[in-house]
């Protein structure tokens, strides 16, 4: 797994900043916080968008980001990956009479890019 992370580094890459995009996009969608709930959910994913920029900076400047920020990001990645493919299955809306498979693509890819933060190597910039 390790390897086949490390020859797609980029598209990884470029995949973290895709999710941050559509995270953020996500809690600005958010402004109307009438309930407890929303406000929880919306300073959660919040605090995920600020670590995975944290990750994107330490990335950028080739330093060591903090084991707390990978593995929060990793582990909620994943976490969010299961619970899209929960509403996409069991809560969505069935007009059709068929469940629409291809909307199961965007939680896989979201947890990959968790497992990529948990497997990834983090290299050490040398002085």
């Amino acid at each position: 797994m390790k390897n086949f992370f490390s020859k797609t580094y980029y598209f990884w890459f470029i995949s973290r900043i895709l999710l941050i995009i559509a995270f953020s996009s996500a809690v600005i969608n958010q402004f109307d916080l009438y309930s407890k709930s929303k406000i929880l959910v919306t300073s959660f994913i919040t605090f995920l968008i600020f670590n995975m920029l944290n990750l994107f900076e330490f990335e950028i400047l080739k330093k060591r980001p903090s084991l707390f920020a990978k593995q929060f990001v990793g582990i909620v990645s994943i976490f969010c990956g299961f619970l899209l493919i929960y509403l996409i299955l069991f809560v969505g809306e069935n007009k059709y009479g068929f469940k629409n498979f291809g909307f199961l693509i965007v939680p896989f890819w979201i947890m990959l890019c968790g497992l990529w933060e948990l497997k990834k190597e983090t290299k050490i910039k040398q002085i």
